[in-house]
């Protein structure tokens, strides 16, 4: 992958599954791969939720450890005690360009249009706004122009 310069994603939160432990998502696990493989680009699916200050802490380490935030509903994200207040503070400022959206709609049940009225209700700053919807993803993957 490091080779070929494509980013790996990776479940990187808590499952529901009755087979496997929760633990095996843990963002912790990743923090040994990227500093084993630091130019690999790893993008920790789910934002490594529910320990999202592990996640951030790591994004914020490794120059190529990515949040990726689908599967969650972005009105969730200010609602206090839910665990992602985090991902707030942080993505505005340390790894704001760490941070990726896409909207999991077809887990959720929601419509595209719905989750992006969601995200835009969030209390991001101006700057930081295109970031995670487009801007970061764009820069990761190389595409021109971002």
């Amino acid at each position: 992958m490091c080779e070929l310069d494509i980013p790996l994603s990776i479940h990187a939160s808590a499952n529901w599954t009755t087979s496997r432990v929760t633990d095996l998502g843990h963002p912790r696990h990743f923090d040994a791969v990227a500093c084993d493989f630091p130019q690999l680009k790893l993008l920790l699916s789910h934002a490594g939720y529910p320990w999202v200050l592990e996640a951030c802490l790591l994004a914020w380490k490794h120059p190529n450890l990515y949040l990726e935030l689908a599967a969650h509903r972005p009105k969730y994200f200010i609602v206090p005690g839910t665990g992602w207040e985090p991902l707030l503070q942080y993505g505005q400022t340390t790894i704001q360009d760490k941070i990726l959206y896409g909207t999991g709609t077809f887990l959720l049940g929601q419509r595209p249009a719905e989750l992006l009225q969601e995200f835009d209700a969030l209390p991001l700053r101006p700057p930081v706004r295109e970031k995670p919807l487009w801007g970061n993803a764009a820069k990761l993957l190389n595409l021109g122009n971002n």
